[in-house]
């Protein structure tokens, strides 16, 4: 999509539109974390089938969101969970407007946005405590098919909530 976007921003002399190289991950991060929020997209026939990296990397970075996408999604569920954004109908510019211009005039909720999407990202996907939590469900599982009693789905936490 690169090209067609340069062309249509030639086009139009859009002198603040500047695109760049793909870019290391450590100046990626930097520039994320300097943005005062960020906006994700996504066409509404989208639901669960992407949930883009860099939500987690937002979060991470501690920048609230603004997300234009299904309400259905998993990106709306962990935001809502979170408490680290705003998602708006899909394909409403002027809903994801109001919204971006909402949250850019109120620096006290960014910063509750902020910290709160940090928290939610290093609760959920912080290796060290994903590593901790897969072994003692490892564990539990080892345990009770050691004793006899097997695995079913409807037994077990973990294979009960896998679709």
């Amino acid at each position: 999509m690169r090209k067609p976007l340069e062309q249509r921003a030639r086009e139009r002399a859009l002198g603040n539109v500047h695109f760049i190289a793909l870019q290391p991950a450590e100046v990626f991060h930097n520039l994320l974390a300097a943005s005062d929020l960020a906006v994700v997209t996504q066409q509404r026939s989208v639901a669960d089938i992407v949930f883009p990296s860099k939500v987690l990397t937002l979060l991470a970075s501690a920048r609230p969101v603004v997300a234009s996408l299904n309400e259905s999604s998993e990106v709306a569920r962990v935001l809502r969970e979170a408490g680290a954004g705003v998602v708006v109908e899909p394909e409403t510019p002027s809903a994801l407007f109001e919204s971006v211009t909402a949250l850019r005039a109120d620096a006290g909720r960014r910063a509750a946005m902020s910290a709160r999407g940090r928290l939610y990202a290093r609760q959920q996907w912080d290796r060290d405590q994903i590593l901790a939590r897969m072994e003692g469900q490892l564990q539990a599982l080892w345990q009770r098919s050691s004793r006899g009693g097997g695995v079913t789905r409807e037994a077990d936490p973990i294979l009960s909530t896998a679709k």
